[in-house]
């Protein structure tokens, strides 16, 4: 079969990047209605990096196919397959030894005899859109992280464009024995005149959707301007975008062509039929038994349908994925991400509680009981003898002062009586006091024995204090000096009062 085509469109702009990273072919202002071979790349890798990827990717792929296509216009896979692993051979040779690689994807339309052959590696797209029936016949699968948590059902299809891990991908052509990856690839021969190839890279899709972009390819206007009209949707994007833009212009059939490889609809690599066969696959019934067909079953009460349960919030399906289901993991810094599972989540479970925590305190609290305990009894050994032996001084002291109050109500025992407490007061209280008791008993008739009293009163309250205070006191340690003269005066108040 052999194509005839209008002359493609295409673009390639920087967005908000510094460099452009992106590389097409033919070049940007030399595609013609005689090209055939047709490559979007997205470079990766930083600055000179990138770039330097996407063009060797680009160069090394369309040099290969077109010096080794067959005498008769019909490019086979296994030259495809030989154009990739030349392509790496070509970064191979680039590669500086950093440790961040550089990398690029690839997209490829290639019109010929045998007719559409479509291959892709990484998140750049091809689209075979059909305007006159307004619907997209191929969409390539993204070889991204969120598509496969997508088939793993882990978020929904709505949810892949919003995805915070939306721009990690799977495969990609690096440098590098390890990365020896395949190309996906699939053909048609369903081609008819105003049909649309769109190759583009994924700078291309933030801000346009696929429904917009049918419309747009099915309206009545010039190519020239539907590219102008994608330039101008994607001017905010942040990513380098680049696409081309392929409008086929007849088709002219040959004996044969029916033998073609004609995939398109079926292939695994088709989003469209990828779709549509999940969705056959929900809608069909149960299977039924020979038995459940032989005998009917138990009636079933009927339970109200539950509701159904509110689809997770964007983050709260990226923390999920992040914490649950899968890691993304990296052999070298900057290096392209691979996806694995977590079969082994012991570091994310919370730790048991421990159930002897009550019991260890408690042999904690009794353990210190026990240590104060015996602290308490060894001070009492060393310190207890000497608080007994001023307790006793101090009763022995308040009962001789109790005795002298009785014994002394007046005449020559009361006169002596005032001599003993002057004297005692003179050693407590201070002089003031014992001047105090003395006028009492220079005084004469019953004024003088009312002060004489009075003053009695006076000493013996004071003795009566600094009694109390010693006996108070009796925690507090003296020195044998204190201990010494207070036996002392005990001693002489108990000699003169037993002598009287």
């Amino acid at each position: 079969m052999k194509f005839d085509i209008f002359s493609p469109v295409a673009l390639s702009e920087k967005g908000q990047r510094d460099n452009q990273e992106d590389n097409i072919f033919p070049a940007l202002g030399s595609i013609t209605s005689d090209d055939r071979l047709f490559l979007v790349c997205d470079g990766m890798g930083g600055h000179e990096k990138g770039e330097v990827a996407s063009a060797a990717v680009s160069n090394a792929v369309s040099k290969w196919i077109n010096d080794n296509t067959s005498s008769d216009g019909v490019l086979d896979d296994e030259i495809v397959v030989e154009a990739i692993k030349y392509a790496r051979k070509q970064l191979d040779e680039l590669d500086d030894g950093s440790v961040r690689k550089m990398g690029t994807t690839l997209t490829m339309v290639c019109l010929h005899n045998g007719g559409v052959t479509m291959g892709h590696i990484g998140d750049s797209r091809i689209y075979h859109i059909r305007p006159s029936q307004r619907r997209i016949l191929y969409k390539t699968i993204d070889h991204s992280l969120v598509y496969d948590l997508f088939m793993a059902g882990d978020i929904a299809y709505e949810d892949m464009a919003t995805s915070n891990r939306r721009n990690v991908i799977t495969r990609a052509l690096m440098p590098g024995e390890d990365n020896d990856v395949n190309i996906d690839l699939a053909h048609t021969t369903d081609v008819l005149p105003g049909d649309y190839f769109y190759l583009c890279s994924d700078g291309m899709l933030e801000q346009m959707s696929d429904s917009e972009l049918v419309s747009l390819l099915a309206s009545e206007v010039s190519d020239e301007s539907k590219i102008e009209q994608l330039r101008a949707a994607t001017m905010g994007n942040k990513d380098n975008h680049s696409a081309i833009l392929i409008k086929i212009k007849g088709v002219s059939n040959e004996v044969g062509d029916d033998q073609l490889v004609n995939d398109e609809k079926t292939s695994n690599y088709n989003e469209v039929s990828l779709l549509a066969r999940m969705a056959a696959k929900a809608a069909e019934p149960a299977p039924v038994s020979p038995l459940d067909m032989q005998a009917p079953a138990a009636p079933v009460p009927q339970m109200p349908p539950a509701p159904p349960a509110p689809a997770p919030a964007a983050d709260q399906v990226a923390q999920a994925e992040e914490d649950d289901e899968i890691k993304v993991v990296s052999e070298e810094p900057g290096r392209r991400a691979r996806v694995q599972d977590v079969d082994d989540f012991e570091d994310y479970k919370p730790k048991a509680a421990d159930g002897n925590l009550w019991l260890k305190a408690l042999i904690g609290l009794l353990a210190a009981a026990v240590v104060f305990g015996a602290a308490y009894l060894i001070w009492n050994k060393f310190h207890g003898d000497k608080s007994t032996d001023q307790s006793g001084d101090a009763k022995e002291l308040m009962e001789n002062i109790e005795n002298k109050n009785t014994g002394n109500s007046g005449g020559e025992n009361t006169s002596q009586g005032s001599k003993n407490v002057t004297r005692s007061t003179q050693n407590s209280q201070g002089q003031a006091t014992s001047n105090s008791a003395s006028k009492g008993t220079n005084n004469g008739g019953q004024k003088k024995d009312n002060k004489f009293v009075k003053g009695i009163g006076d000493a013996q309250k004071a003795q009566g204090d600094d009694a109390h205070k010693a006996y108070e006191g009796i925690n507090k340690p003296k020195t044998e000096k204190q201990k010494q003269e207070e036996k002392t005066k005990n001693a002489i108040l108990n000699r003169k009062n037993g002598g009287k």
